[in-house]
Order: C-alpha cells, then structure tokens, then sequence
C-alpha cells in the first residue's frame, strides 16, 4: 500500500500491481472506499458524507496526478505522493 495523500484523516492510497480498472482507496474512521480514477466514481465502500465529499473534491483537482500515480503502481513502483 502506498500512501499518496492524506486530507485530514482520510488517508488516500493505491496498491502496486493492483488490478485494474485504475482507482484508488480512501479509509477513514474505520470505513474505506474504493474510487475509480477515469470516471471519478465510488464503486465500492464507504466514508461519511463530508469525507466522500472532501475526498471527491481532492480526486477532481489532482486526476492528472492520479492517472500517473496509477501508471506507476500498475508497474509495480510505489506512486508518487501527490500534494
């Protein structure tokens, strides 16, 4: 697992060598919620209203930077963290 933000207490992250479609993860509070980077789409799991939003938000201002993150991890490199 690799840490690529953290926005309060919700820590972002993606897994190297993880399997595809490319999205990331968010855990919160003891929840975690799995987001997909193209379409910016929760697809699995959970966090509380205002997490999903702030973590929505982050996701929307740094896509580019996710999409790399994404490239890197699928090689099997530990992502870039992203600001």
């Amino acid at each position: 697992m690799s840490e690529l933000c953290r926005i309060g207490s919700i820590k972002i992250f993606m897994n190297p060598n993880d399997h595809g479609p490319p999205h990331f993860h968010a855990r919160a509070s003891g929840r975690q919620m799995r987001v997909r980077v193209e379409e910016l789409r929760i697809d699995k799991g959970r966090l509380s209203r205002t997490e999903m939003r702030d973590v929505m938000r982050w996701a929307r201002e740094h896509q580019p930077e996710l999409r790399r993150a994404w490239r890197q991890a699928s090689a099997g490199v530990h992502p870039d963290p992203i600001d």
